[in-house]
């Protein structure tokens, strides 16, 4: 038989369990109707009013970490909302993920490609960002994209990560020649002066030591009508090959390059 000591700890025991459980259910009714992450992302984005994101992305790494870059890729691909809601959540994803850029990397590639041209810059910074070495040639390929503004982007990007002490372009000839053709190709300029995107280019060959590319470079002295280019070929020219400055004209650069064959 149970005592009244005993009746009295049962009780209490029950009474805990009880009260327990009713937290327990309170708890999950909370969940259940709570917005899971990825629609408080989304209100936060849209609500967000500074135009650098910096607070939003510190704030996210501080409450989330990692776990936010899933939902906030899955906003970056919605097409159905504004460009700048898909822009801040795919350079959050590429922030939260710099040290772990295999969680966004695939994901963000195929934005390279989007049928806007604000999202495609935003997915060259996002690989940037990640300093996704391994998909250079992606962005190099869009030196041809057909908006002005996301080929100066491909070009501003390859010139940073050519300057990194881990350029290996020297040992890609497909990223030289894709710069070399951005350098020289005339939809990069309009009435015969350079549009940001061949300075760009050339600046990342130099950084690159490009020797393959001098003949490409020395196409650059015929452009008399944009001086400011052609002296910066002849600096090109110069560091590259190693000559010292001043010493040579457009014309005996031409000329030299020429007898070489």
């Amino acid at each position: 038989m149970v005592n009244a000591r005993q009746s009295t700890l049962i009780i209490c025991i029950m009474s805990a369990l009880i009260s327990l459980g009713t937290i327990a259910n309170a708890s999950i009714q909370k969940r259940d109707f709570e917005p899971n992450l990825g629609q408080r992302l989304l209100r936060q984005i849209v609500a967000e009013k500074d135009p650098n994101f910096s607070g939003l992305f510190s704030d996210w790494k501080k409450q989330h970490g990692v776990s936010a870059v899933k939902p906030l890729l899955e906003i970056a691909e919605d097409k159905a909302l504004s460009e700048k809601t898909r822009t801040i959540a795919l350079l959050g994803a590429a922030e939260l993920s710099k040290t772990q850029p295999d969680l966004s990397k695939n994901r963000i590639l195929p934005l390279l490609k989007d049928s806007q041209w604000l999202i495609r810059i935003s997915a060259i910074k996002g690989l940037e960002i990640l300093s996704a070495r391994s998909v250079t040639l992606e962005i190099a390929e869009r030196l041809r994209d057909p908006a002005l503004v996301v080929r100066s982007q491909a070009a501003d990007t390859l010139l940073r990560l050519s300057q990194s002490p881990q350029n290996e372009f020297a040992t890609q000839p497909r990223i030289l020649r894709a710069l070399s053709e951005a350098m020289l190709a005339s939809e990069n300029y309009s009435d015969q002066k350079a549009l940001w995107v061949p300075q760009k280019a050339l600046a990342a060959l130099v950084a690159s030591g490009a020797k393959s590319e001098l003949k490409q470079i020395a196409k650059l002295l015929d452009r008399k009508a944009d001086p400011k280019m052609v002296q910066l070929a002849i600096f090109a020219l110069e560091k590259i090959s190693g000559a010292k400055p001043g010493q040579r004209t457009a014309e005996q650069w031409k000329k030299q390059l020429a007898e070489k064959g």
